[in-house]
């Protein structure tokens, strides 16, 4: 198979300090919430964002579209949210395996 291709070149938008740095902190507390050893990533690194969504399984859908956003500011705003989503789920699913393992009711408090 062959192909005629032609790079996409990223919109020069680069995300501020507070933006990779709230990605970052995301994607900390994910593989905390998840009880996974953390891989330290580089912040001044190019392409932070693609070396933390390698790490994570999102789906492959969740992945083109992080791939297909214009500009690394774009995609670290977007991975941002998506590490926190991923966090919720990972703490849902860890609530949902404590109560299937007990009698799966919740006594209010008090």
């Amino acid at each position: 198979r062959t192909a005629e291709i032609s790079p996409l070149r990223d919109a020069g938008d680069q995300p501020s300090a507070e933006e990779v740095e709230r990605c970052l902190a995301a994607y900390g507390r994910l593989a905390e919430a998840a009880g996974a050893e953390l891989q330290e990533p580089d912040p001044g690194d190019e392409g932070l964002c693609y070396w933390i969504a390698a790490r994570v399984d999102f789906g492959a859908d969740v992945k083109q579209e992080l791939l297909e956003l214009g500009s690394e500011r774009e995609r670290t705003t977007r991975l941002a949210e998506l590490l926190d989503k991923a966090r919720g789920a990972v703490r849902f699913a860890r609530t949902a395996r404590e109560r299937a393992s007990g009698n799966g009711r919740v006594e209010p408090p008090g």
